[in-house]
């Protein structure tokens, strides 16, 4: 999964000029959590949605603190982008992972 991430990535700054929907530049927060939540599962071999909601609540949080911190830019599409990461990895992980309680 990793590897399909990493070409992902490559294109996405391969053709990122051509790239101009509305969303398209908060793309990277959407890997984020799904390449966040797929190391930790991978970490400790179980895929758990208290992980996948922790990760995500994490990412949100340091969103919300970029509004304090200099030469960085609060956007609330980021945030949007890591609940769409949220649910991109659940439906990915319900498909490839069995779920542990």
């Amino acid at each position: 999964m990793a590897l399909i991430f990493f070409v992902v990535g490559y294109v996405y700054d391969e053709y990122r000029p051509a790239m101009t929907f509305w969303f398209s530049g908060n793309i990277p927060n959407i890997y984020a959590v799904i390449i966040t939540c797929a190391l930790i599962g991978a970490a400790y071999n179980k895929h758990q949605i208290k992980n996948v909601v922790d990760v995500t609540i994490g990412l949100i949080g340091y969103e919300v603190l970029q509004l304090w911190l200099p030469e960085r830019t609060f956007d609330l599409w980021d945030i949007a982008a890591c609940v769409v990461g949220l649910l991109c990895y659940l439906v990915m992980a319900r498909l490839f992972f069995q779920w542990s309680a």
